[in-house]
């Protein structure tokens, strides 16, 4: 992957792959994807495409999500008020 971007493998820290889906979901995306909320999809649970976005707290909480169509910039008054900073 390192290759595809031009960069060496030491150039910051990437993670294995993972599945986000299906019967090898990773934990962290099993977390996420119980998470208490509703997308407008009408599936809260699988992640449809790379680049779904979440948004959680310090306690390890997910507080929202966010579409891989939606731009990244939408969450920043999410990220502003959980700072404290809205």
């Amino acid at each position: 992957m390192h290759k595809k971007v031009g960069l060496t493998a030491d150039a910051f820290p990437v993670f294995d792959k993972v599945s986000v889906n299906g019967p090898e979901t990773a934990d962290v995306f099993k977390l996420l994807k119980t998470a208490p909320w509703h997308d407008e999809r009408g599936d809260a649970h699988e992640i449809a495409w790379n680049y779904e976005k979440f948004l959680v707290d310090a306690e390890g909480i997910p507080l929202k999500r966010y579409a891989s169509d939606e731009d990244p910039r939408v969450a920043e008054a999410d990220i502003r008020s959980l700072l404290g900073l809205a």
